[in-house]
């Protein structure tokens, strides 16, 4: 088939355009396949109508395929950071992580208002807190978006599966197998507490004492414990991260066991290192001195240190049991 050369122009420039929206690896096949479509199209038409292929009627038929944006959207993926699958599992990050942010938010502006000595001193205070807060708030928003942005483009696509699907094959989930949603929420919560304290409220873990003075503020936790804070601070992105991933999965899989044991082997460790190596709680004299009675300080060192030996031991509890289901599942013999 020959069109004229208005007509030619007109196709050829709609599949240019259409092109410079394309991805560039995939541009010429597209380019090519548009090309024929179209050409096959107004051949059809002309010889039911009998017409030429003048300016019109290719102008009448590229109207009818639609603008070049829509035809290439057409080819396009679907542009978005947070698709459609995991957009219900983000707002409920979301919804969890603001609400613990805010919470710790108002907390924080009460404990740094409280030393003021004057009412506006006050009011600035909470202002500047709860400016923090909301910045806080944008930055770990964003995180969040990045990280279901990332999670979007690299978790498996399901639509061969979706395809192929078949009800015959349902099986019921064993429920040593379930993931139980209040344990990886449990664990986003706490995570993101961690992160969120140590990384933009450490005014809350200070020590408070009253005197005839009034009120004073002082550090409670050492200089030594405050350097395993990049660790801890990984291992709870890790941890949320891994949470996140649980609730999409909402089935236990010996890879996702062996996950949860190296996050709990991680978590060990780096408490272990802490536990042994050094004063957690701040030694030096100004610190000691701000505290109501300097016997509660060895005291406070010893009840920070149980806590981590608990920590330890419920760590060890989750290893051992995930090795145990491991084992156990592969021991079952496949009919």
């Amino acid at each position: 088939m020959k069109t004229n050369k208005d007509g030619r122009y007109l196709i050829e420039s709609y599949i240019e355009e259409v092109g410079t929206q394309l991805p560039l690896r995939q541009r010429a096949d597209i380019q090519a396949e548009i090309r024929s479509l179209l050409e096959d199209t107004l051949e059809d038409r002309l010889a039911e109508t009998g017409g030429a292929a003048d300016v019109e009627t290719v102008a009448a038929l590229l109207k009818e395929f639609g603008s070049p944006d829509k035809m290439a959207a057409s080819y396009a993926p679907d542009r978005y950071l947070v698709g459609p699958k995991l957009f219900p599992l983000f707002t409920l990050v979301t919804k969890i992580v603001f609400a613990v942010l805010i919470v710790l938010g108002i907390i924080g502006a009460g404990i740094a208002a409280a030393p003021a000595e004057t009412f506006k001193a006050a009011l600035l205070s909470i202002g500047s807190s709860l400016l923090e807060m909301f910045n806080g708030l944008m930055s770990t928003l964003a995180w969040i978006v990045i990280v279901f942005a990332i999670l979007e483009r690299t978790l498996p696509e399901h639509e061969k599966e979706e395809k192929d699907w078949d009800p015959r094959k349902l099986e019921r989930i064993p429920d040593q197998d379930k993931i139980k949603l209040i344990d990886p929420i449990t664990n986003m919560i706490f995570a993101t507490i961690g992160i969120v304290i140590f990384n933009f409220f450490p005014q809350i873990i200070r020590g408070i004492s009253f005197s005839e003075n009034g009120m004073e503020v002082f550090e409670l936790l050492s200089m030594n414990f405050y350097k395993f804070i990049p660790w801890l601070t990984a291992i709870w992105a890790l941890e949320m991260l891994f949470s996140i991933y649980l609730l999409r999965q909402r089935k236990w899989q010996i890879a996702t066991r062996w996950v949860r044991i190296g996050l709990d082997t991680l978590t060990i460790a780096l408490f272990a290192a802490m536990l042994f190596g050094g004063p957690l709680i701040a030694t030096d004299p100004a610190a000691i001195a701000a505290w109501p009675d300097e016997s509660l300080v060895p005291l406070a060192e010893t009840g920070i240190k149980a806590l981590f030996g608990i920590i330890l031991i419920l760590q060890g509890i989750s290893i051992g049991e995930g090795l145990f289901k491991i084992f156990k599942k592969q021991s079952v013999p496949t009919l």
